[in-house]
């Protein structure tokens, strides 16, 4: 269903499930991961061969899938890193993704970690300005 602002809307049984913005380019499919990542993770050795993944993964957040372990364990691993890239972002995981390749700890514990360790760190900053106004 198109919605007049432009966006689509996907229904299931008079529910709507997801929405995104149409695109009118002809042959050009513009995938969101957040609707496959559950796919994702019940079957993860399709992870960096999905489109989806190729279409909305930065380039250097694909590379990491080459530096985790081989097998199924490394496939598992990157799929959780895309879901750290969907609930925080693409700018924030990059960041974190630095961060671990600098100190040779790149995981998704130690991608997590970090990520955990920026959203603690704003609080701080926050407080401590504001402690300086008054």
């Amino acid at each position: 269903m198109l919605h007049p602002t432009g966006l689509q809307r996907l229904l299931a049984q008079g529910k709507q499930v997801a929405q995104h913005p149409r695109c009118f380019e002809t042959g050009r499919t513009v995938y969101d991961l957040g609707h496959y990542i559950d796919v994702l993770e019940h079957k993860p050795r399709a992870d960096c061969r999905a489109k989806p993944v190729r279409q909305t993964a930065e380039g250097p957040i694909r590379a990491v899938r080459e530096r985790l372990p081989q097998g199924s364990d490394g496939d598992r691993g990157f799929v959780q890193i895309l879901r750290l890239l969907l609930d925080y972002g693409q700018t924030a995981l990059l960041a974190a993704l630095e961060e671990c390749q600098a100190c040779g700890a790149l995981s998704y514990e130690a991608i997590r970690f970090q990520l955990f360790q920026k959203i603690q760190a704003l609080p701080e900053a926050e407080a401590a300005a504001s402690v300086g106004r008054h």
